[in-house]
């Protein structure tokens, strides 16, 4: 009797046990998992910024594979005992569980296409897709454009932080006038279809001649479009202007000249909104950066509505991602939305670059032994 009921029970742990396991252990799991990997990429991102802020080397870690194989263990027990004279009871008992053995594994990106797309400059018509997507053209410009029509962006500050404050103003300016005119929908990005690239343009001038820049004039923001056309030196009876990242070209009242930053130059350039202890400074392991006057400055006033990247010694309660170097805690906080969309572009810049390289995504393997 007692032999018949555990082996009637471990068919019963067999036939229920392993055929929901499988499909239990993906909604268990998938979501762990997405979580830890989004968060550690988050960590390592700004790791490497505030690596920058300090001049040391940033390097990233990808993730290109998880096999987590999962065993069933199952048992089963019997016992007899006498509660009363000449009464026997049987019991018995069934065990069931499960082990994880996960692998995962890590790949440095490296090599000569990687540093080639790290140094190249981003493509032009990546950032026009962004703001046809629905981002801030004041967000992306300012991010990804080091100059326009002659405008420099804080030029200097996309490599290791300057000794001087680079010119700025006009472009912030520019910046902010242009996404007034986004708001109310008199801005417009795209490709002319009438465009026919001849073999020469395409290798002077790749991929960007076709794109083209329409202020929409409806009568509306007559001060605004005005500041943007001289701003840029544009004709003021033209609505369309072109696009070339070409700074070669002779200048035209109806041409746009347009230089983007390199991946590493983004990278450099938000680095600077990483605030340091003052210890830290004092000691001379970053860099200050003067005004005309000799005054130093606070690159946060500068790029504060970009983001910021805050320091104290001990962990931060409200954080939307920290990381721990040289005996400080560098965070962005979860209520600053301003930052965290500055960081998820980011994110989305440096995923576009990676994807290049030739890694596959991450794969996880979910092997499961009954």
């Amino acid at each position: 009797m007692k032999t018949k009921l555990i082996a009637c029970m471990i068919a019963v742990m067999m036939l229920t046990g392993c055929g929901t396991l499988g499909p239990s252990m993906v909604q268990r799991v998938q979501r762990p998992y997405n979580e830890a990997l989004a968060y550690s990429w988050k960590e390592q991102l700004l790791l490497n910024l505030v690596r920058l802020r300090y001049r040391d080397d940033p390097y990233f870690i990808e993730v290109t594979s998880i096999n987590s194989t999962y065993a069933l263990n199952m048992g089963a027990k019997a016992e007899v005992v006498w509660p009363h004279a000449h009464r026997q009871q049987n019991k018995a008992f069934a065990e069931f569980g499960y082990s994880e053995s996960p692998v995962i594994t890590y790949q440095p990106l490296q090599g000569a296409q990687y540093v080639k797309r790290l140094l190249g400059q981003i493509p032009m018509k990546m950032v026009f897709d962004l703001v046809n997507s629905g981002w801030s053209v004041e967000r992306v410009l300012k991010i990804c454009v080091q100059e326009i029509n002659g405008i420099p962006n804080a030029i200097d500050a996309a490599g290791p932080t300057p000794d001087f404050l680079p010119p700025y103003e006009q472009f912030h300016l520019l910046a902010s006038n242009l996404r007034k005119l986004q708001l109310v929908n008199l801005l417009k990005v795209d490709t002319d279809p009438n465009y026919c690239k001849t073999d020469l343009e395409s290798l002077v001038d790749p991929g960007d001649k076709d794109l083209y820049f329409k202020i929409i004039c409806n009568g509306t923001h007559p001060e605004i479009v005005r500041d943007v056309r001289t701003a840029l030196n544009l004709k003021e009876d033209c609505e369309r202007y072109k696009f070339t990242s070409n700074l070669l070209k002779p200048d035209s009242p109806e041409l746009i000249k347009l230089k983007t930053r390199t991946f590493m130059g983004v990278l450099y350039y938000l680095s600077q909104t990483v605030q340091v202890p003052q210890e830290h400074s004092d000691a001379g392991f970053v860099t200050t950066t003067y005004d005309s006057n000799g005054n130093p400055i606070d690159w946060c006033n500068i790029l504060g509505e970009e983001m910021v990247i805050r320091v104290q010694l001990t962990q931060p309660e409200c954080a939307s991602v920290k990381v721990c170097y040289r005996g400080y805690w560098f965070y962005i906080d979860d209520r600053d939305l301003s930052s965290k969309s500055s960081f998820m572009l980011l994110s989305k810049l440096f995923n576009i670059q990676a994807d290049s390289c030739d890694h596959a995504g991450p794969q996880l393997t979910l092997p499961i032994k009954g």
